[in-house]
């Protein structure tokens, strides 16, 4: 069996919870972003199973089963073993009506994998703000889109509008200046936003989970809304990267052209490392009113 050339890095950021995971298989090879439930930050998300969140018990389920469909395969079918994978995520879930009708209060997983036939055909799905660009042999660059990009950028928004309110708020009570606030000051900001937010964010993830963008959470109407972006014979590509939506500035996502072409040449003249944590840094300088301070990310690159 042939051996792919493989590079990735992940940084868990200042999420409280790892939710990124590096696929490396023989054939199958991503990234993967499980998420928890709508929760407060002082509280935290449930604990599910043997102290894991949801979101941790998710990701382990996923790689396991996608590790097991592998091996179980003589040929690999993408569709089906991804399907498969998203079925067994139900005996999971403590209610399945939830599934369907308030996902928001389960956790769920964004990816974009490769899966690469033992004919040499290769296919990348997708969903959510996990995305996969390819370079062919002969500089042609293809992708997939950022499903979950205007939704994520709506949620800024208003996080945005939040937290300037209860900076305002926080400032005045406590006669203290915008530009005196210290770290553990807008730490409490950030708590008063969230109690806010919550309830907005749950409405709004209910709807949009496997409606505007795909997600893994056991709901078999994933299949209608993940990406497909089959590549044809590996032979013809030079390489694949695969990432989580911390790898990206989001406005970014929205002319793809652009911004597959500057992650290349990005690549190709600093390397893997050094493009990850610039994205990062360049977040970091913008994020001070932001509802987190660096996001998680994982990255993944496939070169034939």
């Amino acid at each position: 069996m042939k051996i792919f050339k493989t590079k990735s890095y992940s940084n868990q950021g200042t999420s409280p919870i790892k939710g990124v995971r590096i696929v490396d298989l023989s054939r199958i090879f991503g990234v993967i972003q499980a998420t928890n439930e709508v929760f407060l930050p002082s509280i935290g998300p449930k604990i599910r199973y043997n102290g894991l969140t949801g979101a941790e018990l998710m990701a382990a389920s996923i790689l396991r089963d996608l590790a097991g469909s592998e091996l179980s395969c003589k040929n690999i079918d993408p569709v089906a073993i991804l399907t498969t994978v998203n079925r067994k995520l139900r005996s999971l879930l403590p209610n399945k009506e939830m599934i369907t009708h308030t996902p928001a209060f389960l956790p769920y997983a964004r990816f974009a994998l490769l899966f690469i036939s033992d004919n040499g055909k290769a296919e990348v799905i997708a969903g959510g703000d996990c995305q996969a660009i390819a370079q062919t042999t002969e500089g042609k660059l293809l992708w997939t889109e950022n499903q979950a990009g205007p939704y994520d950028l709506e949620n800024y928004r208003i996080i945005g509008l939040h937290m300037d309110a209860q900076t305002k708020k926080y400032a005045s009570e406590n006669k203290m200046a915008i530009d005196d606030l210290k770290r553990e000051n807008i730490e409490k900001i950030r708590e008063a936003m969230w109690k806010r937010f919550a309830p907005e964010l749950v409405d709004r993830r209910n709807r949009a989970i496997n409606s505007t963008f795909a997600a893994l959470n056991g709901n078999l109407r994933i299949t209608q809304r993940w990406q497909r972006l089959p590549l044809g014979n590996l032979t013809d590509i030079e390489r694949i990267i695969c990432y989580t939506g911390g790898f990206v500035n989001i406005a970014a996502t929205q002319n793809m052209r652009t911004l597959a072409h500057k992650i290349i040449s990005d690549y190709d003249m600093h390397g893997l490392r050094s493009t990850v944590q610039t994205a990062q840094n360049m977040f970091s300088l913008n994020c001070r009113m932001a509802h987190i301070t660096k996001r998680e990310v994982g990255v993944m690159v496939i070169e034939p």
